[in-house]
Parts: C-alpha cells; sequence; structure tokens
C-alpha cells in the first residue's frame, strides 16, 4: 500500500514537473504557426555589469535591406523559448523595440518571427505610457485666458489655442505627460515650456487616474506618489532654451504648437512636438521637441531638430539651493550634470541628472534658478537623456552614494551600447 502511494506521488510530481514544458512546447507551436518566417540576430554587452530591460530599437528599413519581406505589424521575439515583449514603432523612420536582460559580458542570439501580411501582435504588460489630455464641451473665457466648464477627453493630437496660457485648465496636468515604472513627467503646453516631476511610489501606470476633477490635487501625497519638483519660473528638466545676451531663453513666444503623441505602448511611449515660428528677439525659427521613455528606466530621452538660428541652443538642470552639484570628471563621449539633496517640494531627498553628449555642448553655465548646458552654435540637431531619482520610489534609490553610482553605472551604459549584428540567414 505505501508503495503503491509513494509511486502515485512519484508520478503525479512528474506530471506536475513535465506541465510548464509541455505548455511551453505548445506555445512555441502556436507561435511558429502563427509567426512562420524568422531571421536572427546577436546581442553583445561589452560591459561587466548586468542589463536588466535593455531596450533595442532596430530601423525596419535597415531588417528589410537584408529581409525584404519582413512585417513589423506581425511578429514576436524569443530569445531561447522564452517570449520578449516587444513593440511596432510608428513614426518617421519605422522601427521595431524589444526588452531583454543581459548578464555582464553575456552575448546572445534572438529569433524575430513574423507573417508575411496582415497585423497580429501579443499583449504584453503595459510598462510606459504617453498621455494627453484636453477639455471639450465647454467654451473659452478668453478675457481671463480660462476654458470654462467642459470635460476632458483624451487625444492623440493637439493644436494649442493661441488663448491658451498657464492655468488654463485646459490640459489635464497642463500638458502631455509620460511615464514609466520608476518616474512619469509631464510638460507644460505653454509659454513656460518646463518639465515637472511625477515621484511615484507604485510600478502601476498611474496617469490615466490622476488630474480628472481637481486640477491640484497631484500636489498632495497619495497612495500613487504626487507631483515633487518645484519649478516656478525656471525652465525644469531636461528642457530646451536659447542662450542669448548671456542668458536662456524659454520656447515661449510661438506662432503655433502642436503635440502628438507618437507612441504609448507596452514598452516605449514618445511624444512630438512642433514649435513654428519660435521668436527670440529678431530670430525665428521652427523647433521639433520628442519627448521618450522605455520601461524599466528612469531616463527621458529628450531629442530636438531645429531650422537655422543665431544663437546656441541650451540644455536646464532645475537648481536648487539645498543641494549638491554632481558632475561626471571622466573623460567619456557621454558626461553628466546631477544634483542630489532634499530638493523635493516637501523636502525628501531628490536626485535630478542630465547626460549629454561631449562634442555638442560648449560650456555650463550656473545661473540663479538653473544650470544650463550651451551647446556649440553649429548645433542643429541633439538629443540628451534626463531623469530624476526619489527616495520614495518602490525599491528605490535612498542616499547619495546610491545616486552617485547609478550615475556611474548609467553613464557606463550610454558610453557602450550592446552590440547588435543582423544576420543575414533565413529560418523557417
Amino acid at each position: 500500500m505505501k508503495y503503491q502511494i509513494f509511486k502515485l506521488f512519484e508520478i503525479s510530481f512528474i506530471i506536475v514537473a513535465l506541465l510548464p514544458i509541455a505548455c511551453t512546447r505548445k506555445r512555441n507551436s502556436e507561435i511558429i504557426y502563427s509567426f512562420p518566417e524568422s531571421f536572427t540576430l546577436t546581442l553583445k554587452n561589452n560591459l561587466d555589469i548586468a542589463r536588466p530591460d535593455a531596450l533595442v530599437q532596430i530601423d525596419v528599413e535597415k531588417i528589410k535591406e537584408k529581409h525584404e519581406k519582413f512585417n513589423p505589424q506581425a511578429m514576436v521575439v524569443l530569445s531561447g523559448q522564452r517570449e520578449l515583449s516587444s513593440q511596432y514603432v510608428i513614426g518617421k523612420n519605422e522601427s521595431i523595440a524589444f526588452l531583454v536582460n543581459m548578464k555582464p559580458d553575456e552575448e546572445k542570439t534572438i529569433q524575430i518571427r513574423y507573417a508575411k501580411s496582415g497585423r497580429k501582435r501579443n499583449d504584453y504588460k503595459k510598462r510606459t505610457h504617453a498621455i494627453l489630455s484636453q477639455k471639450v464641451g465647454g467654451s473659452w473665457d478668453k478675457e481671463n485666458h480660462v476654458y470654462r466648464g467642459g470635460h476632458f477627453m483624451n487625444t492623440m493630437r493637439t493644436l494649442v489655442p493661441a488663448v491658451h496660457t498657464d492655468h488654463s485648465t485646459y490640459y489635464r496636468f497642463e500638458g502631455p505627460g509620460w511615464e514609466s515604472e520608476k518616474v512619469g513627467y509631464r510638460l507644460y503646453l505653454d509659454h513656460r515650456n518646463a518639465i515637472d516631476v511625477f515621484g511615484k511610489k507604485t510600478t502601476d501606470m498611474v496617469l490615466d487616474n490622476i488630474g480628472w476633477i481637481n486640477l491640484e490635487h497631484y500636489y498632495e501625497m497619495d497612495q500613487w506618489g504626487m507631483d515633487i519638483l518645484k519649478v516656478d519660473d525656471s525652465f525644469g528638466l531636461g528642457a530646451v532654451g536659447i542662450w542669448t545676451e548671456d542668458k536662456a531663453n524659454k520656447v515661449g513666444k510661438v506662432n503655433q504648437i502642436i503635440c502628438t503623441i507618437m507612441a504609448d505602448g507596452p514598452i516605449y511611449s514618445k511624444i512630438a512636438i512642433d514649435y513654428n515660428k519660435w521668436t527670440v528677439n529678431d530670430d525665428i525659427c521652427d523647433l521639433l521637441s520628442e519627448l521618450s521613455i522605455q520601461a524599466g528606466s528612469r531616463l527621458s530621452k529628450h531629442a530636438i531638430n531645429i531650422s537655422e538660428h543665431k544663437d546656441p541652443l541650451c540644455i536646464s538642470l532645475i537648481r536648487h539651493d539645498d543641494a549638491e552639484f554632481i558632475k561626471s570628471q571622466n573623460k567619456a563621449e557621454w558626461q553628466y550634470i546631477a544634483t542630489y539633496g532634499s530638493q523635493d517640494i516637501t523636502g525628501k531627498k531628490l536626485g535630478m541628472v542630465v547626460f549629454y553628449y561631449t562634442d555638442v555642448v560648449k560650456e555650463i553655465r550656473p545661473m540663479d534658478l538653473d544650470y544650463y548646458l550651451i551647446m556649440k552654435h553649429e548645433i542643429n540637431q541633439a538629443h540628451w537623456f534626463f531623469g530624476a531619482v526619489w527616495e520614495e520610489e518602490k525599491n528605490g534609490i535612498k542616499t547619495l552614494k546610491g545616486f552617485r553610482d547609478y550615475l556611474e553605472e548609467t553613464q557606463q551604459k550610454l558610453n557602450n551600447p550592446l552590440l547588435v549584428n543582423l544576420r543575414m540567414n533565413q529560418m523557417n
């Protein structure tokens, strides 16, 4: 009897142990059936540190040079038998993006499977979000520059009304917002054109749930977190301006502003803002600003493209008296300036950083409200990264040493991107 019970237990254990294997095989068979074509690429991490949630983004045009029938609208990405979170990114340059975990000094083969036609995407956990909400159903009080009545509705694109100004209540949290699990940001879509920070105590996406009724409630601590940065008249974190007559000028006086949600995906989100006829003194130019964020990261990428202009551009890092200024000390291509201290709106510890490409920046200028990275005059295209590290972040960084370690490790990753080799071989 005991022998029979033992054998029954042994058989049951074997069945339970084999169930995940059987489910994985079934899932892989379904993937091969749904996405019959495939090719591979190799990734190499040249650093001796792990790289969790590394974002790999490849232009579709580059893929089609070797695999002309590739269809980005019906594809999955596999590492061994594990499906990776991926995304098709639409824009001026179409691309595919996926997240991968890389061990120190690891080389990994990735398989991309696709169907030649149709649209088919698997669902992945949403870890980034970009959102823009404006009011409808009310009317403008033009004398006071306030939108009366109505309700907020999410939109993918907005033409900013000429009557709109700060605190007009037309846009939920005053402009577009974007977030990852770690942090959120917003941009004031008016003459201030500053970038603000939402500190998050949860890894959930929160921007869908704040600012619908009481526009000021996010200044108070909630279960999700709060707006943690007092911007006032500064540029905020990572914003762009023009440096002229020994001062920074905001993107304030413009003929027209169009804001568009370019991507709102599970692992990557992006906002584009077109500024038409930005006027600084007697200089008039057009500016395209793109703000993006990836899953698992505190950093937001800010990419700009500007028409011919007389004076150099500048990048902001808000300055507070209670915060320590930190600057990278090596000679790498990517450098940083940062601050750390009791500088959130309630006095809690907050670190902020701007990572910049050395060949783009001419000098660093401290002013009363901000530190400015002044670009070389000839620069018309550039990108940089900015980020905020809050002590209340879930499983976050809580000390100056931890912040310094984060800066050094992130700088290493920026200076040593993953090596991507797109192979010629086609697999079926």
